[in-house]
């Protein structure tokens, strides 16, 4: 199933989601979420991680400053940059394979999904949430072997953004919800 049907409203007093939401679209990302915070009890908190693509330490800050206004001012953007994106992505791909740069068996590809911070903010106002805390974390980093870091958001993602810490970073959220709504 693609949600908690089974939980009722209201029900559940903690909500953990560590490396789940990054490997689904980013549409059934906030579905997830929404349920989240539908199925906790008023007081309950959420913790849940999910890849900022602002956070990622592989791209030039211009350009995601430039990608992101695009993405406010033209109706569609979206539609016209990720088919393009991806399409990128898999000729880069195919060149490093035609060069007999191989993967090594023991690595496998995997789809990650970024939400950005501004969505899963609108998220939470909408549905009631307050963030109480946001980390930064190195959940997405490769070779990631489950012993979380947390990172000061403040002191992290502006060396990332200058290019002087390369890493990936994920925000994690924890949020409480405020009423029944």
């Amino acid at each position: 199933t693609d949600c908690l049907d089974s939980h009722g409203d209201n029900t559940i007093d903690f909500v953990y989601c560590h490396q789940v939401l990054q490997h689904i679209n980013d549409d059934l990302q906030k579905k997830y979420i929404s349920e989240f915070f539908r199925v906790l009890k008023p007081g309950g908190l959420a913790v849940f991680q999910v890849p900022n693509e602002i956070l990622g330490g592989n791209r030039e800050g211009v350009f995601i400053k430039t990608r992101d206004m695009l993405k406010k001012i033209i109706p569609g953007f979206n539609q016209i940059y990720e088919p393009y994106r991806r399409s990128r992505k898999e000729k880069k791909r195919r060149e490093k394979l035609q060069k007999g740069l191989h993967l090594d068996p023991a690595e496998f590809l995997i789809e990650m999904h970024c939400l950005s911070d501004e969505c899963v903010k609108d998220l939470c106002k909408e549905k009631y949430f307050d963030i109480e805390r946001e980390v930064v974390t190195n959940s997405v980093e490769e070779g990631y072997r489950g012993e979380i870091e947390f990172y000061d958001p403040r002191k992290k993602i502006p060396l990332l953004r200058r290019g002087r810490v390369r890493k990936f970073l994920s925000q994690m959220y924890f949020v409480r919800k405020v009423s029944a709504h």
